[in-house]
């Protein structure tokens, strides 16, 4: 394990973190991530993490939004390959959400959202997977049936209600996309925004809020005063750097999961991983304590029950103790209190 400062080269050390969960035998899956990580570069933080198999899932700040890359004439609009012929209002369509109160172009979110849906017609659908090197090919949403283009031969089967393309003619001819039924697309091409699933659609929020909720959850419980309270510097008087960052965040971790995940074990299950082996080696005690509900032992050879309460004759008092008991007005005010 390393040590690095807060918010320093969060790239690489996220691989790290992320080879290591591999390593212990954890497959590959969403993963969600916030806008620090936006900032890698793309060799440092995306390609790595597509070569493992996660599916990142983001967010875009406000200068990343609308088109974000282009290859063989299509285009990149936030994560997703699309025809370049699609509307400008659908490209603009989170800008125009997260624009000014006061703007013309502010959208409320009941449009947003049918805008974001409009997309979908213009997504350029994957061919097949992906090769060994990450390379994909993807196909023209006029082939599938999903747009009407004058460019090419016009479907006997499309239907009369769908969106109508109209490219733009440029003096180099028709892009790629254009003269060819699928494109190849590199995974460098828009490695830097490209996410699997289509922002802002409904699969899309399943997965990021789900993921989100996750993290801001655990991060509130472990900062809850009433339970680890990591935030409060009060809870951590040590010294020194290795302690602030390792010791005491670990140990709150696992007592954070131990609290809130029932069955958690820091130690895993018993498996071929040598790191398993401390499970086996340090076991949990396990509790011999009796019922308070089980029956009281005998002494061996006694017929008496030990706890029943003693037959013995009482000790007899002295003359002194019986005389105070019977008449103790005879004895004045002033004996009562003397030792």
């Amino acid at each position: 394990m390393t040590l690095d400062k807060p918010g320093h080269n969060p790239g690489p050390n996220g691989v790290d973190i992320l080879r290591n969960i591999q390593h212990r035998g954890h497959p590959a899956g969403d993963l969600g991530a916030d806008n620090l990580y936006d900032s890698c570069k793309e060799d440092k933080w995306r390609l790595p993490l597509r070569a493992m198999g996660y599916r990142p899932t983001y967010a875009y700040r406000s200068n990343q939004l609308g088109i974000q890359a282009s290859a063989h004439g299509a285009i990149m609009v936030e994560g997703t390959w699309y025809c370049s012929s699609m509307a400008t209002h659908l490209i603009t369509a989170t800008q125009d959400l997260r624009a000014a109160k006061h703007s013309p172009n502010k959208i409320d979110k009941e449009t947003w959202v049918a805008r974001i849906a409009a997309r979908a017609h213009y997504a350029l659908p994957g061919k097949g997977k992906p090769d060994a090197e990450g390379h994909q090919r993807y196909q023209c949403p006029h082939v599938r049936g999903k747009v009407v283009c004058p460019v090419k031969k016009l479907l006997t089967n499309s239907d009369p209600g769908l969106p109508l393309v109209d490219p733009q003619p440029t003096p180099a001819g028709p892009p790629r996309i254009c003269s060819q039924t699928s494109i190849t697309v590199a995974p460098e091409d828009g490695a830097k925004h490209w996410q699997p699933r289509a922002y802002g659609s409904a699969q899309w929020q399943k997965i990021y809020f789900r993921l989100r909720n996750a993290v801001e959850g655990i991060n509130g419980y472990a900062k809850d005063d009433a339970r680890e309270a990591i935030e409060r510097a009060g809870r951590r008087r040590i010294r020194g750097i290795a302690a602030q960052s390792l010791r005491w965040p670990s140990n709150s971790r696992r007592s954070t999961s131990a609290r809130s995940v029932p069955g958690w074990t820091p130690f895993p299950a018993k498996t071929d991983n040598p790191d398993a082996a401390l499970a086996d080696e340090h076991p949990t005690p396990q509790c011999t304590r009796e019922p308070f509900s089980a029956p009281k032992p005998r002494l061996a050879g006694c017929d008496q029950d030990p706890w029943a309460p003693s037959t013995r004759p009482e000790k007899q008092k002295s003359p002194r103790a019986v005389a105070w008991g019977l008449f103790p007005s005879l004895w004045g005010e002033d004996l009562r209190h003397r030792p």
